[in-house]
Parts: C-alpha cells; structure tokens; sequence
C-alpha cells in the first residue's frame, strides 16, 4: 500500500484548493455564489481558500460541480501540479 505523509497531504489539499480557486476567479464568480451553492459561509470559503480549513470532499465536490470541473480531473490536476 501506499500512504501519503500528513505533511504531503496537506500540500496536495492546498492544491486541489489552489486550482478551484484559480478557476472560481477565471470564471468571476464570487466567493459569495459559491458559498450560496454549498451552504456555507462566506467566510469559511474564505478560511479554505487561505488554507486554514481543509475543506471536506463533499465540500470540493460541490465547489468542483459548481465550476463544471469533474472532482477526478481536479484530483489529477493536483496530482501534476507541484
């Protein structure tokens, strides 16, 4: 088996959070709409979005789905991206 060091865990999670970031800004939607869709906070998005919460993976599939990114090419994505 293979196991991911919590530390590598952590970087690939601020990946995946970085991309649908990136994504949410290229397409101009707000931080607001997305928390709206999700049912969260403004502020919690926030909170991810500056790594300060690690998002749940219901939480990044609901954001991913908003984004019409399908979650396994946001997983691949990450993994590529260093």
């Amino acid at each position: 088996m293979i196991f991911m060091k919590i530390r590598d865990a952590h970087k690939f999670s601020d990946r995946v959070v970085d991309i649908l970031r990136e994504e949410r800004i290229k397409q101009g939607v707000s931080q607001y709409q997305i928390a709206l869709h999700c049912d969260i906070s403004k502020s919690a998005l926030s909170y991810i979005e500056k790594h300060e919460r690690r998002p749940t993976l219901y939480t990044l599939a609901i954001i991913a789905s908003y984004l019409n990114i399908k979650l396994s090419d946001l997983i691949r994505l990450a993994e590529n991206t260093k």
